[in-house]
């Protein structure tokens, strides 16, 4: 699960390329700041949570073929 005790996070994108996902949105404190990030096969994000931080997926509507993994 995420959660704010979850410091460093990445997800890597598996797939052939033509699969069709949503973008993965980032945002810290300031909502109106958000990045967005285009789904890619075979790439990977990589962010540190922290107070305030935000992360999501918009617009998924497959069953997304990723690693997940996250460090306390």
């Amino acid at each position: 699960t995420d959660g704010i005790e979850k410091k460093l996070s990445f997800i890597y994108y598996l797939g052939d390329g033509d699969e069709t996902h949503g973008n993965f949105e980032l945002s810290n404190h300031d909502i109106s700041r958000t990045k967005d990030y285009p789904y890619q096969a075979n790439s990977m994000i990589i962010w540190y949570n922290d107070f305030g931080s935000n992360h999501r997926f918009r617009q998924s509507n497959n069953i997304r073929k990723t690693v997940y993994v996250t460090f306390s």
